[in-house]
């Protein structure tokens, strides 16, 4: 009968001990996987981090590799660029590492948003995206923010 209390109380901690270490962003929104669209109201296409199914509302943070990350990468060094910062040179290879991670917190800083290194819903309508070009009637050349 003791063996079973103490099985369960270990797995009922556990359990619990999952469910704690499960909260924050990742929590609040699944992993981006690939690259969507956003339109601004005046009508721009941005590609931004997305998951498979095309949902915009999504997180990425350091540890993830993927065409998600690639993008945010790409959005931070050619977006930020005129900032001159050595933290936003950041390679473009789809790794969210360390540099990936100080670069967005400067990002969020420039933004004047929650500085977390985590790429979430705040952080995504906050900065600026690279505008695609859809059908060639649109420059690529050019960043914009995201407007609901």
């Amino acid at each position: 009968m003791k063996k079973k209390i103490i099985t369960v109380l270990a797995t009922a901690g556990l359990t619990a001990g999952l469910v704690l270490a499960s909260g924050g962003p990742a929590a609040a929104s699944p992993a981006c996987t690939t690259n969507g669209y956003g339109v601004t109201r005046s009508g721009s296409i941005l590609s931004v981090p997305a998951t498979s199914g095309g949902s915009l509302h999504c997180h990425l943070q350091e540890g993830y590799s993927n065409r998600a990350v690639w993008q945010l990468q790409y959005s931070i060094t050619w977006c930020y660029r005129g900032y001159g910062e050595s933290v936003l040179n950041i390679g473009v290879d789809g790794n969210f590492g360390p540099k990936t991670k100080a670069a967005l917190r400067r990002v969020q800083q420039i933004e004047r948003i929650n500085v977390d290194g985590v790429y979430g819903p705040q952080t995504r309508d906050a900065m600026m995206h690279r505008q695609d070009s859809w059908e060639g009637d649109q420059d690529p050349n050019v960043c914009r923010k995201l407007s609901w």
